[in-house]
């Protein structure tokens, strides 16, 4: 994933390039600027990046509890956040090994999968927070959603 957008991000800059370069034909007025410059002629400050933060909920199979929590965040707040979700040993739709470096923060539901992650990725530990909502709820089930808005309100940073 990582690749892939950084690949993405090298066809916006040859792309932006190419059309400033047609327009104007002295780029070098530029380099004049006390902006960082990227690949030679964009000034930093003109290229916006997603400052979206990114979000991962781990559960042990990603059926019920991360999906649940995956699905009120996209539609509470995709503003503000990225988020998936995967599990410790079934990862549909992503496997935790390819998103798990993507993740700023990695939100486990019990200490079970924070274990897990400690000992198969022990350089994204670091990431790990322990949200404790044991495996009893069914995907969607209105309990789970009203302790995901109690989390929200009380234990969430």
């Amino acid at each position: 994933m990582v690749e892939w957008e950084g690949a993405r991000l090298r066809k916006i800059i040859e792309r932006y390039l190419e059309r400033h370069l047609r327009r104007n034909s002295n780029p070098s007025r530029w380099k004049s600027s006390s902006t960082r410059l990227i690949a030679g002629s964009i000034p930093a400050t003109r290229i916006k990046m997603s400052e979206k933060k990114k979000l991962l909920f781990v559960c042990a199979a990603n059926i019920n509890r991360s999906p649940t929590f995956e699905k009120y965040f996209r539609n509470h707040y995709a503003d503000k956040y990225e988020v998936r979700s995967t599990g410790t040993y079934h990862g549909y739709p992503y496997k935790i090994e390819e998103v798990i470096e993507w993740a700023d923060v990695v939100y486990v539901m019990d200490l079970s999968q924070a274990k897990h992650i400690k000992y198969r990725f022990p350089e994204e530990y670091k990431k790990v927070k322990v949200i404790g909502i044991s495996d009893q709820y069914d995907t969607n089930d209105p309990a789970l959603f009203e302790l995901i808005k109690f989390w929200i309100d009380n234990c969430w940073e």
